[in-house]
């Protein structure tokens, strides 16, 4: 079972108002979060997870996630993940960093655990037919 929960401007903006989340925090901001839960007998997970997602200016977007796994055959762990991208007329731009550790399990991630991975890249528009770029 899925169950997904969408909250537009307006709901924002009235759950500020009654207290239970700031409007402020919510301006301009996506606010994503999971919880599963499986019941197998043999192996217990459950996975909770928070994301934030935000777009300065229309050109540059920002997603920070956390999760932590728990099973009972590979214990207790977390996975973190920062991604940046901004696609401007002239320069181009992508920074992430993905980190987990060796207990963290999520069969939907391309992130294996104990794993890290950090890399930046950027590309500079020189003239219509030439780029100067840089990978990290």
């Amino acid at each position: 079972m899925r169950v997904s929960y969408s909250v537009d401007g307006r709901r924002a903006e009235a759950l500020g108002r009654r207290g239970r989340c700031p409007r402020a925090a919510l301006a301009g901001f996506t606010l994503g979060a999971t919880a599963i839960h499986d019941a197998d007998p043999a192996n217990q997970q459950t996975l909770q997870g928070v994301n934030l997602t935000e777009n300065w200016a229309g050109h540059t977007t920002g997603t920070a996630e956390v999760a932590r796994s728990n099973t009972d055959l590979q214990g207790e762990g977390t996975g973190e993940r920062v991604d940046v991208r901004h696609e401007g007329a002239r320069v181009q731009a992508h920074l992430w960093g993905v980190r987990t550790e060796a207990e963290f399990y999520n069969p939907n991630s391309l992130q294996s655990a104990g794993e890290s991975e950090y890399g930046a890249k950027a590309t500079y528009r020189l003239d219509e037919r030439d780029r100067w770029w840089r990978s990290l």
